[in-house]
């Protein structure tokens, strides 16, 4: 059995380049709760012009259907994660998804040589989207910019800074 996972990326104020994104697929381990807490890396890749995102087909054996005892079973979950890497010299002016999609796959083997891959949680198909912010403080009435104004979006959730400016005496993209 196999399974495709291929994704869209979409940016938003400023036109896609073609393989400017990273995306990590992964196989997860994770608690009863579905918190992820352990991830193997399988691949690593990038969009192209249009966005898409896809990476090689997981292929599934008869060594992928044995149990930490390796014994061969005849159900087996595994999960997985896609997410997207963020660079550690990234574009200051690019708000990053920081989603992470969690997959659920259950593999089913008839002992014949038929293993078949279904996904039950989440899906193989998925969207990451980021955000092109430019910003400029200006004195309202001389509309000159005024240096040193900070300007921060905190994620709601999280309350994390996703995005920091501060003016200085021009426009600038970061």
């Amino acid at each position: 059995g196999s399974i495709d996972f291929s994704g869209l990326k979409t940016l938003v104020n400023r036109e896609l380049k073609n393989e400017e994104f990273s995306f990590v697929l992964s196989e997860a381990k994770g608690d009863e709760e579905g918190n992820v807490t352990d991830e193997k890396e399988i691949e690593t890749v990038r969009n192209d012009a249009d966005g898409k995102i896809t990476f090689k087909t997981v292929e599934f054996t008869e060594e992928t259907m044995k149990d930490e005892n390796g014994e061969r079973v005849t159900e087996k979950t595994l999960y997985f994660t896609v997410k997207e890497a963020v660079p550690e010299n990234r574009d200051k002016t690019v708000i990053y998804d920081s989603s992470v999609k969690l997959i659920k796959v259950v593999l089913t083997d008839d002992l014949e040589g038929n293993i078949t891959a279904d996904v039950e949680d989440g899906t193989n198909e998925f969207s990451f989207r980021n955000i092109v912010v430019k910003s400029k403080k200006v004195d309202i009435t001389t509309q000159k910019e005024l240096e040193g104004a900070k300007i921060e979006i905190i994620d709601q959730e999280t309350n994390e800074v996703i995005f920091e400016f501060i003016s200085g005496k021009e426009e600038t993209d970061d």
